[in-house]
């Protein structure tokens, strides 16, 4: 989009009731940081709904965007394909015109192309909207039940993840479960997507809340990504609660349940049998897109997808991951966004898109959490006499590259060690 083609400050904004000053002025703001590419830091006091107001300001954008990217490709294909008609009726300068129509072409090829991708996403949106109508979602139940919520107390308890959930989630170089790339990013079309990010769950969630409220609660995709921990329904993995446990049974699990294949004596390849008790039932392919299909045509938070993995014997995690490629809106937490690692296991691209961080002012503690690690005094008096007999037994097998990097490592040990004794050491003075 030029500069000169910027869409205008609109007048009016879809809200659920008549917008307050406040409100509106905040949407206002909002949607000029968001068309004109800016940061934003925007500030607004308790209980004059900037939850809300960060749905409606940011929806509206995207929907607009979406509209006018559309009509300005159609716009640029109409007018090259004008210009080229009257380049082939030039006759004054064969040679020029010929080599300016050239160019044309080549231009009106790569919209096309451009057109064409787009044309084929949509087609794919369609679908999502017509499983709307399908059975599998009329049938789906309700989360209103109090069995229900009662059976996904372990999955909801965000008090208690809270602390967890800023760790950054295992990331395995080699998990056989990550979803493979079928198509290069150049291939397919990737529409911007809003990524609306938060400390825990239960403030995410207050998000979907006010999505449903919104005018556009039956008109925009939305999926909640969040660790196995938050999403698995598998028992013998959840059981487990420590995350990276969890992660790694799961893999173990799902890499079992696959179909190997041996050599016998005669080299011929035998396929071992699916029905492996350790398989997981809720690894299908099949019950995976149905959910899918279920988080992109409903606004769900975590809890209501964990339900309708159960009712669907479908995972979740896996689903919520398959439906981000499709979303227009994901709610993922601070984690997720902060961890590269994370980041590229859930084909997270923040390139082009929008980035909108809620309580924003508590990132540098996010930050300190995950990525800082505590260590005692015992465990540095330890490692230090480790590592010297360490070097003491084996130093004559050392080349000179490992004997240094030893002695840096028993260096950094020590000067650590000594800072952690001589505050011991001050803070026993002062309690003398």
């Amino acid at each position: 989009m030029t500069e000169e083609a910027r869409m205008q400050l609109p007048s009016t904004f879809e809200f659920p009731f008549p917008p307050y000053n406040i409100q509106e002025e905040f949407m206002k703001n909002l949607y000029f940081v968001l068309e004109n590419k800016k940061l934003g830091i925007f500030e607004s006091p308790t209980g004059t709904g900037k939850s809300l107001s960060i749905i409606c300001g940011a929806i509206k954008w995207l929907k607009d965007h979406q509209k006018f990217e559309h009509e300005q490709l159609q716009q640029s294909m109409a007018q090259l394909q004008s210009q080229k008609e009257q380049l082939s009726s030039n006759t004054t300068d064969w040679l020029v015109s010929q080599s300016k129509e050239i160019e044309v072409t080549q231009q009106l090829h790569l919209l096309r192309l451009q057109a064409a991708k787009i044309e084929e996403y949509n087609k794919k949106i369609e679908d999502i909207k017509k499983f709307k109508q399908s059975n599998l979602q009329k049938n789906w139940r309700k989360p209103n039940s109090t069995a229900d919520k009662k059976s996904d107390e372990v999955a909801t308890e965000d008090d208690n993840l809270d602390e967890d959930d800023l760790l950054p989630e295992t990331v395995t170089m080699n998990d056989e479960l990550e979803e493979p790339k079928e198509e290069a990013t150049d291939t397919k079309y990737e529409p911007i997507k809003i990524y609306i990010c938060s400390r825990t769950h239960s403030q995410l969630a207050q998000f979907v809340g006010e999505i449903i409220k919104s005018p556009y609660g039956e008109n925009v995709r939305v999926t909640s990504l969040a660790s196995r921990q938050s999403y698995c329904i598998n028992p013998a993995v959840q059981q487990l609660k420590n995350m990276s446990l969890m992660n790694e049974r799961c893999l173990d699990i799902q890499k079992k349940q696959k179909n190997t294949t041996k050599i016998d004596e005669d080299k011929r390849a035998v396929k071992k049998s699916k029905g492996c008790s350790n398989s997981c039932p809720y690894f299908r392919q099949a019950g995976i897109e149905n959910l899918r299909n279920v988080a992109l045509s409903n606004v769900l938070d975590v809890e209501d997808l964990v339900r309708c993995g159960r009712d669907l014997q479908a995972c979740p995690y896996y689903a919520s991951r398959k439906a981000a490629e499709d979303a227009e809106v994901i709610l993922i937490p601070y984690n997720t966004l902060l961890h590269k690692a994370t980041r590229e296991a859930n084909g997270i691209n923040l390139k082009n898109n929008i980035i909108i961080i809620d309580e924003a002012h508590n990132l540098l503690e996010a930050l300190a959490q995950m990525h800082a690690a505590e260590v005692s005094y015992g465990h540095l008096y330890h490692a230090l006499h480790q590592m010297r007999s360490y070097k003491e037994k084996f130093s004559s097998r050392f080349s000179a590259k490992n004997l240094l990097m030893i002695n840096q490592f028993i260096y950094v040990i020590n000067q650590l060690f000594s800072l952690i004794g001589k505050r011991i050491y001050i803070h026993v003075l002062s309690d003398i």
